[in-house]
């Protein structure tokens, strides 16, 4: 939003002083100069913000959301976090996961806080995937979110058999499991090149 008034502020400017230097110029001769300054502006605007992201993703890390079933999984969950912050996954990762219990019964205001943490804090959502996880209302909530916002998503199954959250079949999801590390790193990475 800020580019685009920038480069409308842009374009006004220049039809301004095109009008000042040459006052015979028709009404649409000085809107179109405008018109081209701004759409000028605004082309080289995105160009220099879609690479200033595309350097801040491939040279920084990811952060990262891990959605799971807190009982079955915590220290899962706790150890993937600090392997992942360690840089041992060859990609470097940032937990924005929960880490504290939301101090709150009222669902709305869960399902608010968690939907914010990944909408805005997080590039990429791990989903470790055990027996129970398909019927935890918040995980589903959280893969939900992911998949509407078009956050990649990587399945880590803790049993071959277990079901992830019905949302994320027929997905771009990366699959990988807890028993071969190597499919962890692999599906990460995938995830990652999705934000480049």
């Amino acid at each position: 939003m800020l580019l685009l008034t920038l480069s409308l502020g842009i374009g006004l400017l220049a039809a301004a002083r095109a009008k000042r230097q040459n006052p015979n110029l028709s009404t649409g001769q000085v809107l179109t100069t405008g018109a081209l300054a701004a759409a000028g502006t605004y082309a080289v605007g995105k160009v220099v913000v879609n690479t200033v992201n595309h350097l801040r993703l491939h040279y920084s890390s990811a952060r990262v959301f891990i959605s799971y079933h807190h009982a079955p999984h915590e220290a899962l969950k706790g150890t993937l976090a600090a392997i992942a912050e360690s840089g041992a996954l060859g990609v470097p990762l940032e937990d924005r996961s929960v880490t504290k219990r939301i101090r709150t019964k009222d669902d709305a205001r869960i399902r608010a806080d968690l939907t914010r943490r990944i909408r805005h804090d997080t590039d990429i959502v791990v989903v470790l995937v055990g027996p129970t996880t398909a019927s935890r209302r918040y995980v589903n909530h959280e893969a939900q979110v992911a998949v509407a916002e078009g956050k990649p998503i990587v399945v880590v199954k803790t049993d071959k058999a277990a079901r992830a959250p019905q949302v994320v079949y027929g997905q771009n999801v990366h699959w990988s499991h807890v028993s071969n590390p190597d499919s962890i790193v692999a599906a990460v990475k995938a995830a990652k090149r999705e934000l480049l």
